[in-house]
């Protein structure tokens, strides 16, 4: 989808579905998909396990909800720092940048979406499920198609990466889910600073390999 366009907007949420997605992402993220359950959000919050039933019917769509109000955020910031930026590697950068801000201050919920579809696919019973988790799959790709098309543009007209390189360079931005958590307490200038370092690191290399495989390919 252009970097202009948002999803299709979904219903705003209740300040209790606000307060069950937190505790939730909070869980999948500690306890991997199957180490969660329902009973263990509600404890979590201090409520009880039909308070979490009376707005989602099982893990897996509670899943489905905490990674797809992430995406929704993750693909709002992602288009507002794009949006200002003509200029090809100028808009890859600004991309890349608030991508890496955006998994540090949403670092569980994505950290669910990163670890746990695989896991929720094999868990899941019903056939609405099913179609819920590959609408996710989906949007993973469509997101990763945005930058595919950044990196193109940014880069060599001859030498446009790869699927591979393009998806070296989401890995690479996504290791700061991973980095412990003293890093991800950073704060202000501090997260900003630092999520321009993983960027710019990033955008080193799948643009230095983009010019390699010019060069290659002109010897």
């Amino acid at each position: 989808m252009p970097d202009d366009q948002s999803p299709e907007a979904q219903p705003e949420r209740t300040q209790a579905e606000r307060e069950i997605l937190a505790a939730a992402a909070a869980l999948f993220s500690e306890l991997g998909f199957e180490g969660a359950s329902l009973d263990a959000v509600a404890k979590r919050m201090g409520a009880t396990k039909g308070r979490v039933y009376h707005y989602f019917r099982s893990k897996t769509a509670l899943f489905c909800a905490v990674y797809q109000d992430a995406m929704d955020r993750l693909e709002a910031r992602i288009a507002a720092a794009a949006a200002p930026h003509a200029e090809p590697a100028a808009r890859l950068s600004a991309m890349a940048a608030a991508h890496v801000a955006a998994l540090i201050e949403d670092r569980a919920a994505h950290r669910v979406g990163f670890i746990g579809i695989d896991a929720a696919a094999r868990a899941a019973a019903r056939a609405d499920d099913h179609a819920a988790l590959e609408a996710l799959r989906r949007r993973q790709v469509s997101y990763e198609a945005r930058f595919e098309a950044a990196i193109a543009a940014a880069a060599p007209a001859e030498a446009a990466p790869d699927g591979t390189a393009v998806k070296t360079f989401l890995l690479s931005l996504n290791g700061v889910l991973f980095f412990r958590a003293e890093r991800q307490g950073a704060r202000g200038g501090q997260k900003d600073a630092l999520a321009r370092r993983i960027a710019r690191q990033a955008l080193f290399g799948v643009l230095a390999s983009a010019t390699h495989t010019e060069e290659t390919t002109k010897d």
